[in-house]
Order: structure tokens, then C-alpha cells, then sequence
């Protein structure tokens, strides 16, 4: 994970917590966007409630360079609107002011459109 998604991720940690009301909906997301194991899905669930979703915020910087993009992806379509928007991204729009997309449905606030046009293009040179 990018550094300047850890630190997202730091500061917007008790908001997330709070926040997250799906946790176990994200979680299987997740699993299924292979960021999270299986195990790692039972470590998680065998918290109480209200510890799961810091478990996992605790454990997502170390699950890979995609993990925070496949986290804002796992929350849109679990509808996690207000995680959403503490991390800075919007919904409900298709495009954002300057027609950039971000992962089909979640257009960026412009200080993260930079980063993810970095990450878009070097996907497409890899292909």
C-alpha cells in the first residue's frame, strides 16, 4: 500500500471504525478481491463487533499495492457512502468536474486524481 493511503487510512482511522456498518459484507468483498484470506476473514469475524472493523483497518496496509483501491471499491458496491466520503471520494456521480473517472463509479476529489492517473496508466502499459 501506497503511503499516502496509509496515512489516509491513519487519519481517518476512529471515523472508519465508526463508519463501516457492513463490516462483514466488506470483509467478504474483500476476500473475494483476494486482499484478504480466508483465515484472515475468520481472525476478523471472531472479533466483537465493534473490534472488526479495526482489525481490519489494521491489517489492509500490509495486504498489498492494490489493497486501498480494492477497500474503496469493497465499500462502494457494500454502499459504505459515509466511509466513502471520509476517505476523500464521492458518490452518487459518474465523472467529476474534469470528466476523471475513478474505478467506473467513484470519482476522486482532486487532490488523489493525480495518483490514481499514475496508477491507471502504468495498469495500461502493463497490458
Amino acid at each position: 500500500m501506497e503511503t499516502v493511503h496509509r496515512e489516509i487510512l491513519r487519519k481517518n482511522y476512529s471515523g472508519l471504525v465508526q463508519a463501516i456498518q457492513g463490516i462483514e459484507e466488506v470483509v467478504d468483498k474483500l476476500v473475494q478481491f483476494n486482499v484478504l484470506t480466508i483465515f484472515m476473514r475468520a481472525e476478523i469475524m471472531e472479533k466483537l463487533s465493534f473490534d472488526r472493523a479495526r482489525e481490519l483497518l489494521n491489517m489492509l496496509p500490509r495486504r498489498g499495492p492494490q489493497a486501498y483501491t480494492l477497500f474503496c471499491k469493497a465499500l462502494e458496491e457494500c454502499g459504505e457512502i459515509q466511509a466513502l466520503t471520509l476517505l476523500g471520494l464521492e458518490t452518487g456521480k459518474t465523472e467529476y468536474d474534469d470528466g476523471y473517472l475513478c474505478m467506473d463509479s467513484i470519482p476522486l476529489k482532486p487532490q488523489f486524481q493525480e495518483f490514481f492517473s499514475v496508477l491507471a496508466s502504468a495498469d495500461e502499459t502493463a497490458s
